[in-house]
């Protein structure tokens, strides 16, 4: 379930000072959720 401590990561960090920390973890996550939907 490593999703859900992302979703945990992104409601922590869901101010305007960490915008850019957000967008290089949510760009992470697409890019895990590509190599999984890969593997299937």
């Amino acid at each position: 379930m490593d999703l859900l401590l992302w979703l945990v990561v992104f409601v922590s960090f869901g101010d305007e000072e960490h915008c850019d920390v957000i967008l290089i973890v949510r760009y992470h996550i697409l890019s895990l959720i590509e190599i999984k939907h890969e593997q299937d």
